[in-house]
């Protein structure tokens, strides 16, 4: 053995005279350092820092499975924070892109939202609106909105001396079968409407109580809507408008310079709220919500487009449609224009809400005649007909036959025309 070399450390022996090719290397990937070739030069680049960095992915079992860990944890607190590392411009701006090219939605396909974080909130003050506010709960359900869904009705309804008697029974359904959130709060009124006798000063003055929602501050931000109204598809998409402004909702395009409130963005803050009731507190006798927050953000609000977020039942009773239509002008087709809707408010006058009995002379005075486009040219007429029918439908449907005002109606029903059986012959509008 004395023409060998031998180590013990490695127990390898090799002749002196045989040539090795490449460097040798242990079991662990190291270069053994009485190899009798020297090894090969390397180009300068590989001995960059990054190259040396890259070794870390040769070295021993720890010093990876400690890589892989610092990757997942940086990886999970970029999509966690997202929102908050990307510009509100940016997000608006590709949000936007994705609309244009894919159309339907401001969703970015790369935006994880966390829909915890947002809600719709309807109030209830009587017993009526209670039924209108779970009425809502289930289209949200049904629809398969995101976000989630509050309910604030008033504490009366189930303390007072003689509850009505199906309200803790549709509380408690719209929490079991729509997921909603319910909670009692005190009737948000002016100081001077405390005096008011008349049942509809009563019920314009309550309408304060929508204000609260700005008080919401578990969430992030907050769409209130009024429950006399028949929703179409749901308005997730207007939660991830850009923050630029504390509220945002449409304005009243049947009227000039006016917002309102019937569809109400708000980002619930303690400032905010403080702001809003000391201005309800110090309301005129005839000012409603409306009034209050056109005074305090009238200046300073994010406008959303009444197109499709916004129409009103009494539209199809309009002479003209031109201040729906916008400036673009258009032409109206009643048929097309529910199509595109994403949530119709019944205002109507004189014709009274849809859950209240009307004689059948008022509603045969006030009904739209055949005109326009649309299923033989009387498509306002039977869009308007078959709103109420199946809003109608949906509240025995949801609430009961406790809630239902209108039997001598009901008769009618089979006299309606083809759109309106086809709206209220029990099936929801989709």
């Amino acid at each position: 053995m004395a023409n060998l070399y031998s180590t013990k450390a490695l127990g390898r022996a090799w002749p002196p005279s045989t040539p090795t090719a490449s460097p040798r290397t242990s079991s662990r990937g190291r270069f053994i350092p009485w190899d009798l070739n020297p090894p090969r030069q390397r180009p300068a680049a590989v001995e960059e820092s990054w190259f040396q960095d890259l070794r870390l992915l040769r070295g021993r079992l720890t010093e990876r499975l400690v890589l892989v860990l610092v990757l997942v944890f940086c990886a999970a607190f970029l999509i966690r924070n997202h929102e908050h590392l990307i510009s509100p411009g940016t997000r608006a701006w590709v949000g936007t892109l994705h609309l244009s090219r894919l159309g339907g939605s401001l969703l970015p396909p790369w935006s994880r939202v966390h829909w915890s974080d947002y809600a719709y909130v309807s109030y209830a003050t009587t017993p009526d609106y209670l039924c209108n506010s779970v009425m809502l709960a289930e289209s949200l359900h049904r629809l398969g909105a995101k976000p989630d869904t509050l309910i604030l009705y008033s504490s009366d309804l189930t303390t007072s001396s003689s509850p009505h008697p199906a309200s803790a029974r549709l509380i408690y359904q719209a929490t079991a079968l729509y997921g909603a959130r319910t909670e009692p709060v005190s009737v948000l009124s002016a100081s001077s409407s405390s005096s008011s006798s008349s049942t509809a000063d009563t019920t314009w003055s309550a309408s304060f109580t929508k204000l609260l929602a700005f008080n919401q501050t578990r969430y992030k931000r907050v769409l209130s809507l009024d429950s006399d109204a028949t929703l179409l598809q749901p308005l997730d998409e207007l939660f991830l408008l850009p923050p630029t402004a504390p509220v945002a909702l449409p304005r009243a395009y049947w009227l000039n310079n006016t917002l309102c409130t019937s569809v109400l963005l708000a980002s619930p803050s303690e400032a905010d709220f403080a702001r809003v009731r000391a201005r309800v507190e110090k309301a005129a006798p005839q000012e409603v919500d409306t009034d209050v927050i056109n005074a305090l953000y009238g200046d300073g609000c994010l406008v959303v487009p009444h197109r499709p977020y916004l129409l009103l039942s009494g539209e199809m009773r309009a002479a003209g449609h031109e201040a729906y239509l916008g400036g673009g002008g258009g032409e109206w087709d009643a048929v097309k224009v529910l199509a595109e809707a994403k949530y119709v408010h019944f205002s109507d006058w004189p014709m009274p809400k849809p859950w209240m009995a009307s004689s059948e002379g008022l509603r045969r005075e006030l009904m739209p005649g055949c005109k326009g486009l649309g299923e033989g040219g009387c498509g306002d007429r039977d869009v308007w007909v078959g709103l109420y029918a199946e809003f109608r439908e949906r509240r025995k449907r949801v609430c009961g036959p406790e809630f239902i005002m209108y039997e001598e109606e009901e008769k009618q029903l089979d006299n309606l025309p083809p759109l309106a059986q086809a709206m209220s012959g029990g099936q929801p509008i989709e």
